[in-house]
């Protein structure tokens, strides 16, 4: 077999040969490098575009002219099917944040923070007044872009000091590519007050979603208008156009009365040429056999629009064995328009779902399955969430749907801090029928955050496949990346793709390739590209055996974290942290609680950045560990930790009153 091989990388005399190549998952750039991937599309390195540090809202304040806040007043996203998606195709990122201003006042206002997380451009969002003090929410959905702007929609609520006014409004937000301007324009039709507390809780649970349709021509909104009781509410569906600026005219609106909570309740798009929407809700108490209702909206081109009941036939409701739980339903869209799985989770060991299928007028379901896991131990317990919390945006927006591949993946937020594989995440296959016990590790989600490991987090997935992830946190750093996370398929071992013309997700743009290898015979494909009558060696992932097999101790170290400390670090953070130096390791052989009869319950600890522990027993506990608390001792025959960092963190909102303190050596390669 004869091979030629060709240049490596772009340098002088090395030849390039004239191909074209469709862009996928982030826009490319005229004079960049990318991979291709298995299908021929060009790729970027990473999936990662865009990965900050924590984003501290006092200082945005501080530094915008408000003053320091507490953590009680910081923004938050709505806590129900709730969405983030700040990232912007350049790796910016859109961030709503609470600018306190007195005792009693305080709004919400937006930065454009870079892929770090430095502030680029500010504007002051909800005018300053007392209604945006208490509890402040906020939804951001990404609308696309136009030649100058990235465009936004965002709702807002908050309520006074005393909880006993607030109110919820709705706006667009634009970016300007150019310099990060950010325009926030109102809609003085999507404004709504609130006169006590029981509304006001309502409200800021569910708060109202704007989507725009139809190359953003007009728009549909829903948001929470009035408020019987927590289980009695009125929804309010509003649509109208949009003008070149993006600002909002009022069409027409229809009230849904009689909406039972703020759990069930969803606006999706299937079609935005057409502006057909979905909105799905509950109208009945309880999980009964009836109730969760399926409506089809239809917008016009001049902003009208039209109501239509496509609730499935087949849709079995209720509590028994062959039912979904209607109270705690969500649907979970696809990859692919049309294609969703209508679930819930009636509790932790077990999801039930109807994958469904959508054709623009009716919803066909197929049979329901169900996942559980091997059993109901503790072990084994696989949902984070129970009944009542898989709405949550926290957790809903983790399970995440692939039709093509007909599995279902669990970030790792989303999955029981007992189970062994959480801090990785899970897959199953979902198949015809019911499946047990069937869920695996992924290495899907590595790309996503690492902090914060037992702290739920928002995964929010846009119309062009950019992925948001905000932990559920005041102050969390946030993750954007593209959906080329779900690329399993191989992708070239170096940049062979010289690309002569910018273009956006889908376009056909041209390329030069890097001259590759020429063979007489045909190289396989399972480690090979072939283009252009040229081959180009896949980066097919190889496990590394351990440069050494034995560390040689260089000193006994010994650290305390004390009661103070760990009480004045917030939630999820780091109290104490070690980490090894340039080209050594640690060796932790004992951690525990100091005190001899107190465990320290909200000091967790973290291995290379893993939470393995949320709390530590005392030093005279006989036993080495439990499901959350543990105590690692060799001298009583367990093995050290081999790391490169270990930590203490504050995993918990109470008052520790235990020191706790960690034994190790640090060791080098021998």
């Amino acid at each position: 077999m004869a091979i030629k091989l060709g240049g490596g990388g772009g340098g002088a005399n090395i030849p390039y040969k004239g191909s074209t190549a469709e862009v996928a998952y982030s826009p490319v750039i005229e004079g960049s490098y990318r991979r291709i991937n298995a299908s021929g599309k060009l790729i970027a390195d990473t999936p990662v575009i865009a990965k900050t540090s924590a984003l501290d809202q006092t200082i945005f304040s501080q530094t915008n002219g408000g003053g320091a806040s507490h953590s009680s007043r910081d923004a938050m996203p709505f806590g129900y099917g709730s969405k983030f998606e700040g990232l912007m195709p350049n790796g910016n990122i859109l961030y709503p944040f609470s600018r306190y201003q007195s005792s009693t006042y305080q709004s919400i206002d937006y930065v454009v923070v870079d892929s770090k997380g430095v502030q680029l451009s500010y504007v002051l969002g909800t005018p300053v007044d007392n209604s945006y003090y208490y509890v402040p929410k906020y939804r951001l959905e990404y609308q696309g872009e136009d030649s100058t702007h990235y465009i936004f929609t965002s709702f807002t609520n908050g309520a006074n000091s005393n909880d006993t006014y607030g109110t919820l409004k709705g706006f667009t937000v634009t970016v300007r590519k150019s310099d990060n301007v950010i325009t926030r324009t109102a809609n003085s039709d999507l404004a709504y007050d609130f006169n006590n507390s029981t509304k006001n809780g309502v409200a800021r649970l569910y708060g109202g979603e704007l989507t725009f349709a139809r190359d953003k021509s007009v728009y549909c909104a829903v948001a929470i208008n009035g408020v019987s009781t927590s289980t009695n509410f009125t929804l309010e569906l509003t649509t109208g156009t949009v003008n070149s600026s993006y600002a909002h005219a009022n069409v027409g609106t229809t009230a849904i009365a009689s909406v039972y909570n703020s759990y069930d309740i969803q606006l999706i798009k299937y079609d935005d040429s057409s502006a057909n929407f979905l909105l799905a809700y509950q109208t009945v108490t309880g999980n009964t056999t009836t109730g969760y209702v399926v409506k089809k909206v239809l917008v016009a081109a001049d902003g009208s629009h039209t109501v239509t009941d496509i609730t499935p036939s087949g849709f079995s409701q209720g509590t028994g064995a062959t039912q979904q739980y209607a109270s705690y339903v969500r649907f979970l869209k696809s990859e692919q328009a049309g294609k969703y799985l209508l679930a819930s989770t009636p509790g932790i060991t077990e999801a039930r779902y109807y994958k469904v299928s959508y054709d623009g007028s009716s919803l066909t379901l197929g049979s329901l399955q169900k996942y559980n896991t091997a059993t109901t131990g503790a072990s084994d317990y696989f949902f984070r969430g129970y009944t009542t919390t898989f709405h949550s945006g926290n957790y809903s927006n983790s399970f995440i749907y692939r039709y093509a591949e007909d599995k279902l993946y669990v970030g790792p937020r989303a999955t029981r801090d007992v189970w062994s594989n959480y801090t990785k995440g899970a897959v199953w296959t979902l198949g015809s029928g019911n499946v047990q016990g069937t869920a695996v590790k992924t290495d899907v989600f590595d790309s996503f955050s690492s902090e914060y490991t037992t702290t739920p987090s928002l995964i929010s997935i846009n119309s062009d496949g950019l992925v948001t992830e905000r932990i559920a946190m005041a102050d969390s750093p946030v993750v954007g990346q593209t959906s080329q996370v779900w690329d399993v398929s191989a992708k070239t071992q170096n940049k062979i793709a010289y690309v002569r013309q910018s273009g956006a997700v889908g376009a056909t743009v041209n390329i030069s390739l890097i001259e590759g290898v020429t063979s007489s015979d045909t190289l396989t494909s399972t480690y090979w590209l072939n283009k252009e009558d040229m081959y180009y060696a896949f980066d097919n992932a190889v496990a590394v055996t351990p440069a050494f097999g034995y560390l040689k101790l260089l000193s006994n170290n010994y650290a305390t974290l004390s009661v103070a400390t760990l009480n004045a670090t917030t939630i999820g953070q780091d109290a104490l942290s070690i980490v090894a130096p340039d080209g050594k390791y640690l060796i932790v052989w004992r951690y525990e609680s100091t005190t001899a009869s107190n465990y320290a319950s909200v000091t967790g600890v973290k291995v290379d950045g893993n939470s393995i522990f949320t709390g530590l027993t005392p030093n005279n506990f006989s036993a080495s560990n439990t499901q959350n608390v543990g105590r690692l001792n060799n001298n009583t025959g367990y093995p050290p930790h081999i790391c490169k960092t270990f930590s203490f963190y504050r995993s918990g909102s109470g008052t520790e009153d235990a020191t706790s303190a960690v034994y190790y050596y640090i060791g080098e390669p021998a």
